[in-house]
């Protein structure tokens, strides 16, 4: 239906359609013009750009090529490479066996300075390598997965670098293996160039190869940035190969948007090389993108600088904006010129129009205005009298209708009337309020629209199938059923039905009562336990598998450095191993923080009630904090007045957590001086055990001890740049000193030190019942006429505890999966079971109780790097005899020996 108009506007939009039509075409035209000219710029300056950043990025790799030829024929790489080419020949080993050997480590051992020296000077190369002429890996810098691989056979042989180094060989020419998920370097991102060794006769003997960080081409591409957009590289293939808008998420996975040929725009003849295109970039942003070829060692990339359309006509707005004021004046112009020139002959028309609206609403009705034209004279006389005669119609009816109205509305209940079609006839304002509809919405609509569609298309039946029958199942009766508010929402409502005659039909009169409000508490209640719940689940289940994939790999790490340390003899190399499992400690502390704040925040922390000695306590921290304090200069020293008491009944774990944490607090913020663990006779009351640590460190400010407690945070933020640390150790030592109902007292003079004093309500012990020797103490088992077996699929842990009980003299048999283990048992008959639980085909748990049905007495432990309160016990429930966690202590693996083998 045509939409429609006054007069008035009629005649304005026809002056404006005349007037404007000019204007626009003008201001078209000069728009155009100026686009089409400022794109050219634009285009010419990018295409410009981006051929200096291509040359630029061209001689980087050029220079590159020289460092890999330099280095290739160097006589460290010469000799190196006949070195242990020969030694390997002659070895009789594998591959893999010689490269661990002791041989390659001294051969390799006189040139790898001149090799590291080279890693240390270039800070984009990320590893050296020698590669023979048959494939074989022999040297690397970073000493990676490959190393001891064969590239031409072997597991990496489909990989780009182990391509290009077989092309390199055979072709004799310099190349770069374009970037790759290289899996040996933890799947990340790099590039590999490679160049042919040649012996002294000028035969090429091997491959000489250089890997190149990802971040050292980002960071070229950064000094070469277009200030004006953006720029990026990608493959012949559209790949990208370098980060877009500083994320190498898209690196290798994500191409260009594909180029259609219509997109192409043509250059001038001075822009050699070089396209550019009207297109779309990777956001779906309209863009102009310039590109140019760039060949590396016989990979061919592109080069493209791209700058969005908004940023490039930004300053046609100008141009927009005049164009734009320009129609506005002409449209109030002209608009106001129509409009004196329309009114004369639409004023008295829109003067009935008027009479006309207010008798409909029922508002006071205007004046008619004195008019010339006798036509509308006649007809503004005629309208005013029948006028008069609706309103008193509608006054009687008004009246009758008000009655019947005000009985609904002073029911209070929500009222509905219906017909035996459904129809409604009447609603109460308290169904207004309840269903959210106005009366004048529902009247003579069907009821069903007030039902959810799963009730609504039973209501018919019901009302079919009455009969008229006061017995009816519907009549009088009260039900629950859903209600359908305006704005969709269902709720529950309680209803009960009667009939009533008026005149010639039945109605049905409805009493509607909303009891949702109750329902919804009820299920919000159930739905909120519900979500802490999963909430809860899912956080106990991140923070356990953080836990363990952290674990896993440090087995490795930790293990070796333990058995490293008792093998080693030299004091600096024991040193350094110190460093080491410090370091490896100081990590296994942040996760543990991490659980315990977990656990504390859950209320799930429980505490232990034993016998200790706070002395062999304090000589366990000084021990594992010496190998940070000592290369520093500082003495951790502990006082003990005599006869102060040294024995207390409480968590030995929790106080040493408490220790480590302040005093290696301490340590970390003392440069010189000492730090003093005391406890004095006079500071121990009855139940009281009170302790102080006092630094000579850097101190702190009023301020930063308010925040020193708050978990994430420090003193302040250059704290952690230059210290380091999560925020979270101080806010344990304050939760876990309150989980024990003690207390913790912070004194702190800037650039002085200073003292932490902790109060503790513990129970004085015998001093013959200490536990905590014991608990440190390393006992070394003789087991030569033992057999254990291991269950262990990761091979590296399977070395790693081999190395551990190397000592024991026991005889050990690895199988990788339970089921082997299941099997094994009966035939090898071992002494002992170590069992990992996650493992391929069946895991631990299964295997255990496998194992326990025949061989109940048979000892089984867990050993594994799911250490939560509740694996444990899981563990215990299952029938393991103990629990062994990842990364393995020496003194744990050998004390639950000697524990269950008595």
């Amino acid at each position: 239906m045509t939409k429609s108009k006054t007069i008035q506007q009629s005649f304005i939009q026809w002056f404006l359609f005349i007037s404007l039509i000019p204007v626009v075409f003008t201001a078209g035209i000069i728009y155009t013009v100026a686009k089409k000219d400022v794109e050219s710029e634009i285009i010419d300056y990018l295409a410009t750009e981006v051929a200096a950043q291509t040359i630029f990025i061209q001689n980087w790799f050029d220079y590159r090529f020289m460092d890999l030829k330099r280095l290739s024929s160097s006589e460290a790489t010469t000799s190196t490479l006949a070195t242990l080419q020969t030694a390997y020949k002659s070895s009789n080993q594998t591959l893999a066996g010689f490269v661990e050997s002791v041989e390659w480590e001294e051969l390799s051992s006189k040139n790898r300075q001149h090799f590291m020296n080279q890693w240390y000077l270039y800070d984009y190369i990320y590893d050296l390598f020698i590669i023979d002429n048959e494939g074989n890996v022999l040297f690397s810098v970073a000493k990676e997965n490959e190393l001891g691989t064969n590239l031409f056979h072997g597991q990496y042989a489909n990989t780009k670098f182990a391509l290009t180094v077989k092309a390199s060989f055979q072709e004799g020419q310099t190349l770069f293996s374009d970037l790759e998920r290289y899996q040996p370097s933890n799947s990340g991102i790099y590039g590999f160039v490679v160049t042919p060794i040649l012996d002294d006769a000028g035969e090429r003997a091997g491959v000489f190869a250089i890997q190149i960080k990802l971040d050292r081409i980002n960071q070229l591409l950064e000094t070469i940035k277009n200030e004006d957009g953006y720029n990026f590289l990608v493959a012949a293939n559209g790949e990208y190969r370098s980060a877009i808008h500083d994320s190498e998420e898209q690196i290798l996975r994500d191409k260009t948007p594909p180029i259609k040929k219509d997109e192409q725009v043509l250059l001038s003849v001075k822009h050699q090389n070089v396209t550019a295109y009207r297109t779309l970039d990777v956001d779906g942003h309209e863009v102009i993108s310039v590109r140019h070829p760039l060949s590396i060692g016989g990979v061919d990339w592109f080069v493209i600088n791209e700058t969005h359309n908004v940023d490039a006509f930004a300053f046609l707005e100008d141009i927009l904006i005049s164009s734009l004021f320009v129609v506005i004046v002409t449209i109030l112009v002209v608009s106001y010129v129509a409009y004196i020139a329309s009114s004369r002959l639409t004023t008295p028309i829109l003067n009935l129009t008027q009479v006309v609206k207010a008798a409909q609403k029922g508002n006071v009705i205007p004046q008619l205005r004195e008019t010339s034209e006798l036509e509308l004279k006649e007809l503004g006389s005629g309208l005013l009298n029948m006028i008069e005669v609706r309103k008193s119609q509608e006054l009687s009816l008004k009246n009758h209708v008000d009655f019947q109205q005000a009985v609904l509305n002073n029911l209070g209940e929500a009222l509905i009337i219906i017909d035996r079609q459904g129809i409604i006839r009447r609603f109460s304002t308290a169904a207004v309020t309840l269903f959210g509809y106005q009366e004048k919405e529902l009247i003579g609509k069907n009821v069903k629209m007030l039902m959810p569609e799963h009730f609504a298309k039973h209501h018919d039946g019901y009302l079919k199938n009455y009969k008229g029958e006061r017995k009816d199942n519907m009549i009088g009766k009260s039900r629950e059923l859903l209600g359908l508010r305006k704005d969709g929402s269902a709720f529950l409502i309680e209803l009960i039905v009667t009939s009533v005659f008026n005149q010639k039909e039945e109605l049905f009169v409805g009493l509607v009562k909303d009891i949702s409000e109750r329902m919804q508490t009820q299920s919000a209640l159930v739905k909120a336990l519900e979500n802490s719940d999963a909430a809860n689940r899912a956080k106990g289940e991140f923070l356990a598998n953080m836990s363990h994939e952290i674990r896993t790999p440090m087995n490795g790490v930790y293990g070796s450095l333990q058995v490293l340390k008792k093998q080693v003899k030299e004091a600096s190399s024991v040193e350094l191993i110190d460093k080491a499992l410090f370091s490896c400690k100081s990590q296994l502390t942040i996760i543990n923080d991490i659980l315990d704040f977990s656990k504390v925040e859950a209320g799930m922390l429980t505490l232990e009630e034993v016998p200790f000695s706070f002395s062999e306590l304090v000589h366990v921290v000084i021990s594992e904090i010496n190998p940070i304090a000592v290369p520093k200069g500082i003495e951790v020293q502990y006082q003990l007045d005599e006869g102060a008491h040294d024995s207390w009944i409480g968590d030995p774990v929790r106080v040493k957590q408490v220790l480590v944490n302040l005093v290696s607090n301490a340590v970390k913020f003392t440069q010189k001086g000492s730090v003093t663990i005391a406890i004095a006779k006079e500071g121990i009351t009855d139940g009281q055990l009170i302790f102080t640590i006092q630094d000579t460190g850097i101190g702190m400010t009023s301020e930063q001890i308010s925040r020193l407690f708050k978990r994430f945070e420090q003193a302040d933020t250059s704290t952690t740049r230059k210290f380091g640390g999560t925020g979270l150790g101080m806010a344990i030592t304050h939760a876990l000193v309150s989980l024990m109902h003690g207390r913790i007292e912070v004194e702190s003079t800037l650039d002085k030190g200073t003292n932490f004093e902790v109060s503790l309500p513990l129970t004085k012990a015998d001093d013959s019942l200490s536990t905590v020797a014991e608990e440190f103490e390393v006992i070394t088992p003789e087991l030569s006429d033992k057999r254990i077996l291991l269950a262990e699929d990761n091979r590296i842990n399977q070395k790693v505890f081999l190395a551990m009980i190397k000592a024991t003299n026991a005889e050990v048999e690895i199988v990788e999966n339970g089921k082997q283990a299941v099997e094994l048992v009966d035939e090898y008959r071992p002494d002992f079971v170590f069992m990992d639980i996650q493992m391929p085909e069946m895991d631990g748990m299964e295997a255990c109780r496998l194992i326990k049905r025949k061989h109940r007495t048979l000892p089984i432990v867990a050993l594994t790097a799911n250490v939560m309160e509740q694996d444990i016990k899981k563990y215990q429930m299952l029938g393991f005899d103990d629990h062994v966690g990842k990364p393995i202590e020496i003194q744990a693996l050998f004390r639950a020996i000697t524990t269950h083998l008595k």
